[in-house]
């Protein structure tokens, strides 16, 4: 009953009038009960009459009442498909219509068989672009190298006049994936579940964690030299590419401080942004299903802001406590913890790398080990040194 609704344009009155509200309520209830019942067997004669007979109550009610009804994009029969919409609400996804993906489609040929193009010729298929920014998934990247391209004669207030211009190779092969079936590809109606990915950047380096896990880094000299949206794009390409196996073939949220940047997909004055936004959702566009972010300030984003100023130490880690307490269970309580600090020790007598106020010794590889039950979970480049201790 929704088509039927937005297939009604008013003759310019605001309100339906109160008196008619009630008719037209229950019998829109009607009709919409019994093309839910449609969809199942069990359908009887006497209900399909009866939701006609409420149509066309409904149809003739609100001809009475000044309403003129768009019957060639109006849907009297139950469908999941609502042409004139692009929308399946079965699949519960919206598409763009076939008639602009024509329109774009030979728009774009045409344009790229010539040498030259008029500047009106290539600001009528970008009109067309914008309008599928929301409808069909990445198509804002697409039109970047176009935009890009058409972003000076627009600030000259000349992109509709019929100067030509010669199209760069990098917005020829941008304008190919509009002629590709991925202008066939919808959007969803309703946000779907995503994978929630926190990122920061400092002047230092980068910080990222995801469900549990977290990763960091720090800049190269060539890297500082950035700004600082620099730095807090490259920061998300950087954990995408570290948690490439949480995140692939899902839907991303990134929370950033660089929200508009990567929500914009390519849109930007700098040129050096623009060729780092181009590594960036290139690689989305192979790994992720979508990939959005949202805003989050640097008093909120406490344990990534803190992976971006610090760095820490692989060597620094730890079993979990609880695992611990299990194989004491089982096995005992050992007596020292072999490869430990004090800030992650699970026994209180330990060895540490480093000469430290309480430590039972330093460097484990070189001192005696005391009898007794002993605990090591060492640092993965040292297992194969720690078992050639324990063999000698």
């Amino acid at each position: 009953m929704s088509s039927l609704a937005e297939a009604v344009a008013s003759r310019g009155q605001s309100e339906v009038a109160l008196g008619v509200r009630p008719l037209l309520t229950r019998f829109c209830s009607l009709v919409l009960l019994w093309s839910l019942s449609w969809l199942s067997p069990r359908t009887n004669a006497r209900s399909s009459h009866q939701a006609h007979q409420n149509i066309q109550l409904t149809l003739q009610t609100l001809k009475d009442h000044g309403f003129l009804v768009n019957l060639k994009n109006s849907h009297l029969q139950p469908t999941t498909r609502l042409t004139h919409l692009e929308a399946d609400t079965s699949l519960e996804q919206v598409f763009l219509s076939l008639e602009r993906q024509v329109s774009i489609h030979d728009l774009i040929s045409f344009i790229r068989n010539q040498q030259t193009v008029p500047l009106i010729q290539l600001s009528q298929p970008l009109g067309k672009m914008v309008s599928a920014f929301h409808i069909v998934p990445w198509s804002r990247f697409h039109s970047g190298q176009l935009q890009w391209l058409l972003l000076p004669y627009q600030k000259a207030n000349c992109s509709c006049s019929t100067n030509r211009i010669r199209l760069t190779s990098e917005v020829r092969r941008s304008l190919c994936w509009w002629l590709s079936p991925a202008v066939t590809q919808g959007s969803l109606f309703r946000e779907p579940p995503c994978i929630t990915l926190t990122t920061e950047a400092s002047l230092q380096g980068w910080g990222a964690h995801i469900l549990s896990h977290m990763a960091q880094g720090l800049w190269s000299c060539s890297d500082q030299r950035n700004s600082i949206n620099w730095l807090e794009l490259k920061a998300v390409f950087l954990a995408l590419l570290q948690f490439h196996s949480l995140v692939a073939n899902a839907h991303v949220l990134v929370l950033t401080a660089t929200k508009a940047h990567i929500n914009r997909q390519g849109e930007t004055k700098s040129r050096r942004l623009m060729t780092l936004y181009l590594q960036l959702i290139s690689w989305a566009e192979t790994h992720l299903l979508s990939l959005r972010a949202k805003h989050i300030s640097g008093v909120q984003n406490i344990q990534a802001d803190g992976l971006s100023h610090m760095h820490i130490d692989p060597a620094e880690w730890s079993l979990h406590r609880r695992i611990f307490q299990q194989l004491t269970v089982r096995f005992g309580l050992p007596v020292l913890d072999l490869f430990a600090s004090q800030d992650n020790t699970q026994l209180p007598r330990y060895f540490t790398r480093y000469a430290t106020p309480g430590v039972e010794g330093t460097d484990a590889l070189r001192s005696e080990w005391p009898l007794g039950l002993l605990y090591a979970f060492p640092p993965t480049p040292l297992i194969q040194r720690v078992v050639q201790k324990l063999l000698n």
